[in-house]
């Protein structure tokens, strides 16, 4: 083998090696992401599963589960006034 065809191959060997390395760091991170969400997910159901015979929601019971709860302004539309509540859920985030 020729050292120019040595030089060439070895080129591509840590050309392709190098975009391997960084799609597997991007690989780890969705994994991360993943597991991340699975036990945020994981810690709200058990905080749920403490509620689920409640008779009335009160402070304590939307502070433990609810992050914040944004409303928009009301929109007319067709004579039809709508408005739009988003609720963001502890550890989940906003779930729309």
């Amino acid at each position: 083998m020729s050292d120019n065809r040595f030089r060439e191959l070895s080129a591509r060997c840590e050309d392709e090696q190098a975009k391997l390395k960084t799609r597997l760091e991007e690989l780890k991170s969705q994994v991360d992401q993943k597991e991340e969400t699975e036990n945020n997910l994981s810690r709200f159901v058990d905080e749920a599963k403490r509620y689920t015979n409640i008779k009335e929601l009160d402070r304590e019971i939307l502070n433990r589960l609810i992050d914040k709860i944004v409303v928009s302004d009301s929109v007319t539309e067709n004579g039809v006034k709508t408005q739009k509540i988003r609720i963001f859920y502890k550890f989940l985030g906003d779930l729309a």
